[in-house]
């Protein structure tokens, strides 16, 4: 099965800083792996941006470094096991320079026809068939009202972590959409959809997620925006 994918990033209209990060690449493996993550750190820590640009980095060198036989069902254990072990680093790393860090994290890994998601905190995932279909659960706590809950975890803030993972099947035609909150927040989903259904080359994908974002900016999103896309021919 072959496989298409790209992803952007834009600090937004009002931030001073772009507190998401993203990797979108593939693992060093006999057969085609793909992965794509998107980070988002905690605005209300002062440090949120330290565990964002960790995670995707550390993601990064972790894709180079794996065994040339391993099955995706290893890779997606792997992985597991890496961010676990990096969650206990960052945590560690911000005591002893009293940082204040903090991301969420949601990622796809995909291998022919199987993806494993995987989540922490409220960036998600979604499956794009004829329409959209959210995989992922924002993991934050019950709200009262109309407001919304707190995150219930992050990356790097508490040594105690639980990652959510999700596996399904992807096929021809089909994408996968990796994104932080400042995307899907103002995120037409039969307009996203149907662009999915058209990109046809690897150039097309990034162009695609600049494109939506210049139009989330314009509709008055304030937040960062990230987005990564693989999408199966």
């Amino acid at each position: 099965m072959n496989y298409i994918y790209g992803a952007f990033s834009d600090i937004g209209i009002s931030r001073p800083n772009n507190e998401d990060s993203f990797f979108a690449g593939e693992c060093s493996t006999d057969i085609p792996i793909f992965i794509g993550i998107v980070c988002d750190g905690i605005g209300s820590l002062r440090d949120g941006e330290v565990a964002s640009g960790s995670i995707t980095e550390s993601v990064k060198e972790w894709t180079l470094h794996l065994k040339s036989g391993s099955t995706f069902e290893q890779v997606t254990m792997s992985f597991l096991e890496h961010i676990y072990a990096l969650n206990e680093k960052i945590c560690r790393h911000s005591k002893v320079n009293s940082l204040e860090t903090g991301s969420t994290m949601s990622a796809v890994i995909v291998s022919g026809e199987n993806f494993m998601a995987a989540n922490v905190g409220d960036s998600r995932v979604y499956h794009i068939l004829k329409k959209i279909e959210q995989v992922t659960e924002d993991d934050v706590l019950p709200s009262d009202g109309n407001k919304r809950g707190a995150l219930r975890q992050c990356i790097g803030f508490n040594e105690k972590l639980f990652i959510n993972t999700y596996y399904g099947r992807i096929n021809k035609k089909e994408s996968l959409l990796v994104c932080s909150d400042g995307f899907y927040k103002q995120m037409d989903q039969k307009r996203i959809a149907k662009k999915c259904r058209g990109i046809s080359r690897h150039t097309n994908v990034g162009k695609v997620i600049k494109k939506e974002i210049e139009r989330m900016k314009k509709s008055g999103e304030r937040d960062n925006i990230t987005a990564y896309i693989i999408k199966c021919l």
